[in-house]
């Protein structure tokens, strides 16, 4: 799996013209995937010092967050993500999801009745 992840990461480039998915974030999901979160935290990072309003990017950093077990820094990147796109629904989710481990279980439901009313899908992963 780790495998195929790693070479998903390395042909970035080249899958991002026929998904019209951009190459840092298919690069970046699949550093993430390999078990490689501090390159796919490179990877984003250098992405967002050239557009920090990219809530995609926000997203996919506090993914990144979440695997290196930082629920702190993974909470502040989704309400980043949601603060440039409040109708991303993934953001919604992880948000709840870690508010509900940490006890705050009615901010943990507004964001899963949010992410359900939004619907919408990260705009670099459709």
């Amino acid at each position: 799996m780790k495998t195929a992840a790693l070479l998903l990461a390395l042909a970035a480039p080249v899958l991002a013209q026929s998904l019209h998915t951009p190459a840092w974030f298919i690069q970046a999901r699949g550093l993430l995937e390999a078990g490689r979160p501090d390159e796919a935290r490179a990877t984003i990072e250098r992405h967002l010092a050239e557009a920090p309003d990219d809530a995609s990017a926000h997203y996919l950093l506090g993914l990144v967050h979440e695997r290196r077990g930082d629920g702190v820094a993974a909470r502040t990147a989704y309400e980043a993500a949601l603060g440039h796109d409040p109708t991303l629904a993934e953001a919604h989710d992880r948000l709840g999801f870690l508010l509900g481990q940490a006890g705050r279980t009615e901010d943990a439901i507004t964001r899963f009745r949010e992410a359900t009313a939004s619907s919408v899908p990260c705009a670099s992963m459709s």
